[in-house]
């Protein structure tokens, strides 16, 4: 499986937006190679219980170390691009719903 393309731009303004006005140790830990399961729902702004459920979905990668999953930064943003939703045109976001089956 191919990882999406990301430009340099977006992962910085990425990074950024993650480390935000955060403390200088929570900064150093989000410029670790691996962070935890807690840290990585923290930063997804998702529960640990959902976070678990999109690995179980197969749609978020993880590093098994011991039996600790830990993540690299570059697979969250992989999950953020994988579930964007919508088209972009002329700057405006447009979303599709589903039609309903009668």
């Amino acid at each position: 499986m191919n990882k999406p393309e990301t430009s340099e731009a977006y992962k910085e303004a990425l990074r950024l937006t993650m480390l935000g006005s955060r403390s200088k140790k929570t900064q150093q830990r989000l410029e670790r190679l691996l962070i935890s399961q807690d840290e990585a729902a923290a930063l997804l702004g998702i529960s640990r219980r959902t976070l678990v459920t999109e690995i179980e979905r197969g749609r978020l990668r993880y590093v098994l170390v011991g039996k600790r999953r830990k993540f690299r930064p570059d697979d969250l943003t992989a999950y953020i691009t994988g579930q964007e939703r919508g088209s972009i045109e002329n700057g405006e976001i447009l979303s599709f719903r589903r039609s309903r089956r009668r």
